[in-house]
């Protein structure tokens, strides 16, 4: 008798463990409805409707606060491969340069290529089985949109062997030294192209202006690159 009293004694609870997993929230939201009824007796200005109003409020604040805890810049982490330059000596390279990395390598047309990590150069526009050709922002044929520091206004990246920052707006008075950040689909956002320099004259009529972009280092002794593999 004792051993059935017992086990009757373990299949009820079974049962309303059962009960209360799978009817928890109808069992919850009567606990809560007889504790706001509770609570509006002792307390005329409390009522369910406040309850629910305090869940919502503290539900935003947890996405707030959520939302604060994110870093605010998450840089992406790219895959870069480094790559040697031939030299053209004595003839130019015309914003061009040929490196020893190809599609054996990984290497694709299109691929963003870097003078250092976070410094844009230029990007792979053709590939063979162990050499790249690179344009550069030393080549006529180069054009991207920029983004002059800190929040200025955007301007066109003019390459050639002078590269300039043009269609920057005439009112728009940039600081010499400001760094000039890529802002193009074409590559990683925010690289860094170079530094504005000293502003081109312009004339009464004009609606832009130009200024010279200084790259963060000389054409000519450029020995490496880093192709970034994996973007976009």
């Amino acid at each position: 008798m004792k051993s059935f009293r017992a086990a009757l004694g373990i299949g009820a609870g079974v049962l309303l463990i059962a009960f209360l997993i799978i009817f928890r929230a109808p069992v919850a939201e009567a606990f809560f409805r007889l504790r706001a009824a509770l609570s509006a007796a002792a307390d005329p200005a409390f009522s369910y409707q406040t309850f629910q109003g305090l869940q919502r409020e503290n539900a935003e604040l947890k996405a707030r606060l959520a939302a604060e805890a994110r870093p605010r810049d998450n840089p992406r982490v790219f895959t870069s491969l480094t790559a040697r330059v031939y030299s053209r000596y004595p003839v130019g390279s015309g914003g061009r340069l040929i490196v020893d990395a190809g599609s054996e390598d990984g290497v694709r047309e299109g691929m963003p290529v870097l003078l250092s990590p976070g410094t844009l150069l230029g990007k792979v526009v053709a590939v063979k089985r162990t050499q790249s050709e690179v344009l550069t922002i030393w080549s006529s044929d180069w054009k991207s949109a920029v983004s002059i520091a800190p929040a200025g206004p955007k301007a066109l990246l003019q390459g050639g062997s002078e590269p300039r920052l043009e269609l920057v707006p005439k009112g728009a008075a940039l600081a010499e030294g400001a760094h000039a950040a890529n802002v193009s689909s074409e590559f990683p956002l925010g690289l860094l192209v170079g530094a504005v320099g000293a502003p081109f004259a312009v004339s009464e009529g004009d609606l832009w202006s130009s200024y010279r972009l200084l790259p963060p280092a000389g054409e000519a002794g450029i020995d490496s690159v880093l192709v970034v593999l994996n973007f976009p």
